[in-house]
């Protein structure tokens, strides 16, 4: 039952299938943001309803800034990049990489731009700052692996 002299030919069994680009680092930090999404919104309530109850003030802005960013923005950006990390389309990648500058903006927004701003709030935007920042990084330079200006042996 071994065809050509006694050796199994696997190629006839196992279709052939090109190198996976798909950086699986990208898809971690993707992943861990998903997790820290949610810990700053839950935080970011935490602290807003701590500052109206603690300085007597609205702070409609910050609320209305923290909930667009974390449950509506910031699950669209993953998603799309983790469909665009999935499927290495180089285009999909530089948009996911501009989506990111958006959500740095928002994340200096809760950083500095706030009149009042507390330690809770001042840890998850720089952890929130960090993964964004790491992903736009990795986003680039598998952009540029895709496109091959970069070796595809090169790892992420």
């Amino acid at each position: 039952s071994f065809p050509q002299g006694g050796k199994l030919n696997l190629s006839a069994w196992v279709p052939t299938c090109r190198m996976v680009l798909t950086s699986w680092t990208l898809q971690a930090l993707i992943q861990g943001n998903w997790i820290l999404n949610w810990v700053v919104l839950a935080c970011g309530l935490i602290s807003i309803l701590y500052k109206v109850y603690k300085f007597d003030r609205a702070f409609g802005t910050e609320t209305a800034v923290l909930i667009l960013l974390t449950a509506v923005y910031e699950p669209f950006r993953m998603t799309f990049g983790t469909t665009a990390n999935r499927l290495e389309r180089p285009l999909s990648m530089i948009i996911f990489v501009f989506l990111g500058i958006l959500s740095v903006v928002a994340a200096m927004y809760f950083l500095s731009w706030q009149q009042i701003t507390l330690r809770l709030e001042t840890a998850t935007g720089i952890l929130l700052l960090l993964f964004v920042a790491l992903e736009m990084i990795i986003s680039l330079i598998q952009t540029l692996r895709l496109i091959q200006l970069i070796p595809p042996s090169f790892k992420i």
